[in-house]
């Protein structure tokens, strides 16, 4: 795995020794040509891994990125691999699980003009985590949210801008309703 374009490109990345599921070159790109440019963006990686899409960010011009991950093993990577793409002053990792880490973040007023959100497939946490999202305000008024789901059946008042499926990953593009966006979508 390693970072496709910006300042670190080329790149390689770690992966952690447990279940993740690093988002695929192929795929990253296909979200990062519909995004256009991050230049300057507040970026929230929820479910991070191994930090792959949020350090992608942070190469290609974010500002800055805030990853919550409960797995050690995983928190550990993404240390070392920020450290490895020096980018370290541009990042904070929280270690908690999604639900009391998008509560502590909501508490402190953030939003974010990106959020990356890949959930384990086989635990369903889509529905609750669009929920939340959408109900704790984390996005900000034209910002874009990016879910990596195979469950296709659940509920969100989001606004749906694109889905497309690579094997048995789907990759949604979600907004508020009634928000101004730019992109390819």
């Amino acid at each position: 795995m390693r970072v496709i374009s910006g300042i670190a490109k080329g790149r390689n990345l770690l992966v952690p020794k447990n279940n993740v599921r690093p988002t695929t070159d192929k795929t990253k790109e296909f979200i990062f040509n519909c995004l256009n440019d991050v230049s300057g963006f507040e970026v929230l990686d929820i479910f991070a891994g191994s930090g792959n899409l949020g350090i992608e960010a942070i190469s290609r011009g974010a500002n800055f990125v805030t990853f919550v991950e409960i797995a050690f093993a995983s928190v550990e990577v993404i240390k070392k691999n920020l450290a490895l793409a020096k980018f370290t002053n541009k990042a904070k990792v929280i270690k908690l699980d999604f639900l009391k880490g998008l509560s502590l973040i909501s508490e402190n007023k953030n939003t974010f003009d990106l959020i990356f959100a890949d959930p384990p497939y086989e635990n369903c946490f889509e529905s609750v985590l669009l929920e939340k999202i959408d109900t704790s305000n984390l996005l900000s008024n034209d910002g874009i949210l990016v879910l990596e789901h195979s469950n296709t059946n659940f509920q969100t008042n989001l606004e749906v801008l694109k889905t497309k499926r690579f094997g048995e990953t789907n990759v949604t593009f979600f907004r508020k309703k009634n928000c101004h966006l730019s992109g390819n979508f």
